[in-house]
């Protein structure tokens, strides 16, 4: 677990969940099956979501939105898709590898501040910023 990993499960996560996500992290096995319920997610705290307006929804967009929040260039990727999950990426390569594949993706940009989810569902695209 990194802290990208543990942050987003501090801070993003339902409080009743918390722990459960951090000892998942914690081993292979575990790390392998909360990724794989990425895709389908009910555990984010809603307190700290950002709906993104359908018109706003392509990477560039989205790309625009979190930089104007202060993500940097560089982002760290927990994702079902194995391709992209673990690896600290160009934020507007991972939106492009990320947005409208159906896959479960948390981009990291600051650990535990600010984010940007994709669920495999139709809406799924949300900003997860903490104040």
């Amino acid at each position: 677990m990194n802290e990208h990993e543990e942050m987003f499960a501090r801070s993003f996560v339902v409080p009743t969940k918390i722990e459960r996500y951090l000892e998942q992290f914690k081993s292979e096995n575990g790390r392998n099956k909360l990724i794989l319920g990425l895709d389908h997610s009910r555990d984010l705290d809603t307190r700290n979501i950002e709906t993104i307006p359908t018109n706003l929804q392509s990477a560039n967009a989205i790309y625009e939105i979190l930089v104007s929040k202060g993500a940097p260039e560089k982002c760290y990727v927990i994702s079902s898709n194995s391709r992209l999950d673990g690896r600290r990426l160009n934020l507007k390569k991972a939106l492009e590898e990320t947005i409208g594949y159906g896959t479960g993706t948390f981009i990291s940009c600051l650990p535990g501040k600010l984010g940007f989810y994709e669920s495999s569902e139709i809406n799924g695209r949300v900003i997860l910023e903490k104040p």
